[in-house]
This record gives structure tokens, C-alpha cells and sequence, in this order.
């Protein structure tokens, strides 16, 4: 359903009848899958090297760093690098011997790319049917703020909630059952920029142009 300016050309309307779960065929990139295995066992010797330091909820990021911690302290995790390593040669070596066959014809990925890439329009599921709907990316934008300046279920917060949010957390925590207790635990991370956890997720989740709002049902 296109409800945006932008008019269609045969192509784009071809690529978005496979739904926008489909997932087209590419080139396996052996460089950048090294480098995501090498990223991943990076963080796990860094989780390890610090893993006595006490988690700080400091209100900044912290800096970034390349630094990445010397092999021989954890058996298992040179194990484990060691392991990987020598089953994603073993991967490449045989991907690099087949030709994976293209799912999408040559026009059909150039129509992909070039809806990627225009900020007019912004292509989202369906609320029911699991119809694809196009959006001007103003009109867009303009609904949600729309629906997020509903006083009747949020209210707009003069500074980040997430100190109260953990203390209430760590508090359920104390009194649950020790499995349940362990359950909740793995969902509270010790600081609101700790990659990949559950709070920073909601908290940017919820973030619009700067504006933090906070559901009050």
C-alpha cells in the first residue's frame, strides 16, 4: 500500500511483493566475516578481564578503545578462539569453492537499493494483514510525535529515569525466588550503556528527536 508522493517504478513494486522478511542471496564476504569473529572474541576477553571491576552506572559512554587483552588467561576462551577460528577457515575454504545462485534478478536488487536509500520514504510493516505500507518519512515522523504528545499515555520526563528503573528492579530481584530471582537478574544490566543491554535498548527505543517519554498507563 504506497501512501507516500513516491511514485513506484515496475521493479520496486516487484522487489516489495516479497515482503519485507525476505532475505536476498549475496556474496559471502571473507574478510568481514573474520573480522565479526575477531570483534566477538575481543568483547568475550574483555568481559573476562574485567570481570572483578565493579560496574559503574557513570552518566557518559565510555570511550572507545582497540585494546584488546593478550591470550593465557582464560583456557577455555583461548579454546574456544582457537576452535572457531579453525572451523570458519574450514567454512570459507568450502563457500569460496560453491557460487551461490542469486535469488533476486540484477533490476529487482537495484530497485532494493535505491528505495534504501531515499530518506522521502519510510517502508513499514503493516499494522494487520501483513501488508508493506509506504510512508512519506514527514508524515511519518509527524504521527508518532503525534501519538507520543498523547499526555494521556506518556509524559514527557525532565531527566533519564533509569536510576529509578534499576532500583525498582534490584528491589523485585530481592524478593523473587532464587530462580526467578536469577531470571531478573539477567535482564539488569549494571550501566544503561552497556552494549547490548536490555535498558539501553528500551531507553533509545523510546527516544525521539532528543525527547525521552515514559508509558503511564
Amino acid at each position: 500500500m504506497n501512501l507516500s508522493d513516491h511514485t513506484l517504478f515496475k521493479y520496486e513494486e516487484d522487489v516489495l511483493q516479497h515482503s519485507l522478511t525476505f532475505c536476498p542471496s549475496r556474496k559471502l564476504d571473507p574478510v568481514g566475516v573474520c573480522q565479526d569473529l575477531s570483534e566477538f572474541i575481543r568483547r568475550v576477553r574483555l568481559k573476562e578481564n574485567f570481570k572483578d571491576e565493579e560496574q559503574q552506572t557513570a552518566r557518559t559512554p565510555p570511550q572507545k578503545s582497540n585494546w584488546t587483552p593478550s591470550g593465557g588467561r582464560n583456557s577455555f576462551i583461548d579454546k574456544f578462539a582457537m576452535t572457531a577460528k579453525s572451523h570458519l577457515d574450514r567454512f570459507l575454504s568450502q563457500q569460496l569453492k560453491q557460487k551461490m545462485p542469486a535469488n533476486l534478478p540484477v533490476l529487482q536488487k537495484e530497485a532494493m537499493k535505491n528505495l534504501r536509500a531515499n530518506g522521502n520514504i519510510v517502508i513499514r510493516p503493516a499494522d494487520k494483514g501483513g501488508a508493506t505500507t509506504i510512508l512519506n518519512t514527514d508524515d511519518y515522523i509527524k504521527e508518532a510525535e503525534q501519538q507520543l504528545g498523547n499526555r494521556y499515555f506518556y509524559t514527557e520526563l525532565s531527566e533519564d529515569s533509569y536510576p529509578s528503573f534499576q532500583g525498582k528492579a534490584d528491589d523485585l530481584y530481592q524478593i523473587l525466588s532464587k530462580d526467578g530471582a536469577t531470571l531478573v537478574k539477567a535482564l539488569i544490566p549494571g550501566s544503561c550503556y552497556l552494549e547490548g543491554g536490555l535498558t539501553e535498548s528500551l531507553i533509545y527505543a523510546n527516544t525521539l528527536r532528543s525527547t525521552k517519554y515514559r508509558g503511564d498507563y
